[in-house]
């Protein structure tokens, strides 16, 4: 953290940097959309003036949780999983596997 005083353009930017947060705040209350990139140059200004050099766009990256509004993507066709569902799963699994490289031997080395 530094200790001098913030000059005149350091204030400007801050108070930049407050305008454009106060701006995209108010439009994500409305219900527009919330996209924190947006907000990147700001975010750089304040660090360039904390002395953050090393700040960058991936910062501000936030994955979107899903709501009722925008749910999480559904498969096509959904199984129901039970109790004991995850059993044949687990052999067909094994099976396939233990079978898939005799395959591959064959399919280089013909006989």
């Amino acid at each position: 953290m530094r200790a001098a005083a913030a000059n005149q353009a350091e204030i400007e930017g801050i108070s930049r940097s407050i305008g454009e947060l106060r701006e995209f705040l108010g439009e994500a209350e409305a219900g527009g959309p919330c996209v924190p990139m947006r907000l990147y140059p700001a975010y750089r200004e304040l660090a360039r003036i904390s002395g953050n050099e090393s700040a960058g766009e991936k910062d501000l990256f936030v994955p979107a949780a899903p709501d009722a509004a925008h749910p999480p993507p559904a498969h096509a066709e959904p199984r129901e999983i039970t109790p004991g569902g995850f059993a044949g799963a687990t052999e067909r699994t094994a099976l396939t596997l233990s079978t898939k490289p005799a395959r591959l031997t064959q399919a280089k080395h013909p006989a």
